[in-house]
Parts: structure tokens; sequence; C-alpha cells
């Protein structure tokens, strides 16, 4: 694309990249003028599937299967899909727009299906450029991001609002009113904004303590939820478990001394 543009996946990706201790890879897929009506139409909707939502999935497909190719830094440790963005709406404006919150609906759960993910994480960010010109979708957009709307998507999809981030012909570099009037500022609050949205519905970060590290590792012979608590003393020597840690001991050989 054009060197002199940004979207929000920069800030996006600085966002959850300082967050997570994982790689991050942020696979963009992304053309102007385009509708969620005919042009990303899910297969749930009905009617022709839209060749921008095949090829979305086909252009993701091809990334996945060929990671080290187009991300420098992967070594083969696998990967997860662990979120999805969206951002679009202008165009359905110039479609029959009362049906954009079900395309949007099943876009959802048709991207999760691909990718064999039915909770993954969703983020909206919604149409909220030109002062929201785009009120009904960005309503529907707005909706689907509602637990009380739409309680199957509760905790795992979310809408950002995105129309603070308008700030018209000021810092722009044009006057078009959309595309953000070409506005970089309004690109990376958009994308920042997302990154949290998205790490907020990440599930929650588990750390292992040095303890648990020990008492997992199989080497020690110790069986999960059975004799691998601290006061745990499976050889019955009067040394607890969290003790023969701290002492580099056995676990399972006695050893009074």
């Amino acid at each position: 694309g054009n060197q002199e543009r940004m979207g929000p996946e920069y800030a996006f990706g600085l966002q959850v990249g300082s967050q997570l201790d994982d790689q991050v890879l942020i696979i963009k897929y992304a053309f102007g003028g385009k509708s969620l009506e005919v042009d990303y139409r899910p297969p749930s909707s009905g009617g022709t599937v839209g060749p921008y939502y095949t090829d979305m999935i086909a252009r993701v497909n091809q990334v996945l299967g060929d990671i080290g190719s187009f991300f420098p830094g992967y070594n083969g440790q696998g990967h997860e899909v662990a979120g999805f963005g969206w951002h679009q709406g202008w165009n359905d404006l110039d479609q029959p727009t009362p049906d954009y919150e079900a395309n949007l609906v099943n876009l959802i759960n048709d991207v999760r299906a691909e990718f064999s993910e039915p909770e993954m994480p969703v983020v909206v960010a919604i149409t909220g450029q030109a002062n929201g010109r785009a009120a009904t979708v960005l309503q529907a957009q707005l909706n689907v991001g509602n637990p009380i709307l739409h309680p199957e998507f509760a905790g795992s999809v979310t809408s950002v609002d995105t129309r603070p981030f308008d700030y018209g012909t000021l810092l722009g570099g044009s006057s078009e009113g959309f595309h953000w009037n070409w506005n970089c500022e309004s690109y990376f609050n958009m994308g920042q904004s997302m990154g949290q949205a998205m790490l907020a519905l990440q599930p929650p970060l588990v750390v292992e303590s040095a303890f648990e590290a020990w008492a997992s590792d199989p080497e020690q012979g110790l069986t999960a939820g059975v004799n691998d608590g601290p006061m745990d003393d499976p050889e019955k020597d009067g040394i607890v478990n969290l003790l023969e840690f701290a002492l580099d001991g056995d676990p399972l050989a006695s050893d009074p001394d």
C-alpha cells in the first residue's frame, strides 16, 4: 500500500505486543470501497458468498500455512488464532443496510467456525467517521458488542466507539469525510483502543510459580491433584514438598536427615 498511509494495525500491534510475552502476528486484509452486504457477505447470510470474504479466509490460511515466509522471527513453535478485528461500514450506506447487524453476527460466527475457535475474541471498531454519518451501520456495530442484545457474545465480542477520534479536517490531509480525512492520529487512537479491548477479552494470564513448575516436572514423579501440593508428604518422611523443593530434595525418596 501507500507508504504515507497507515491503518489501525500499527497502534494495535504496539498495544498488544507490549503486554503479551508471545510473539504477535497481525494478518491485515483491507480494501477500500467494499461492503458487508455484498463484498464480505458471509456464508451464513445466504445468497452469494462475498468474494472478499472467501479471499480473506484464503489469505489468512495462506499465511498460517507458511508463517516463516511472512514472519521471519517465527521458529516453528506453533500458533493460535487469538482474535479478529473488524473496521468497516461506510460502503454499506450505499447498500441495503437493515441486515447489517445480522450479517455482522453471521460474519463473526462464520470466521470463528473457519478457524475452529468458537469463542475467539472479536473487536469491532465502529464506523464513527464524519460525525457518525453512517448511523444505521454504526448502531448495528454497537449492538453486536452489547451483551444485553447479544448475550451469546458476552465476554467475547466488544465494540469500540471511534467517534471521539474524528477530528474533522483540522488535523487530516483531506476533506473527503471518509478514510478519517487521512488523519494518522485517528487511526492510531482507534488501533490503540482496539488493542486495549482485545487484551481485555483474552483469557486471564496464569503465572506458574517456581514451586508449581517444580511439582509438575515429570522428573519429580508427583501426581497432579494427588500428592503435588506444597504441604503434601508423599514418602512420609516429615519433609513436605515445599521443603523438598527448597532443599533440592527428592519428594519420593525418604530422607529424614
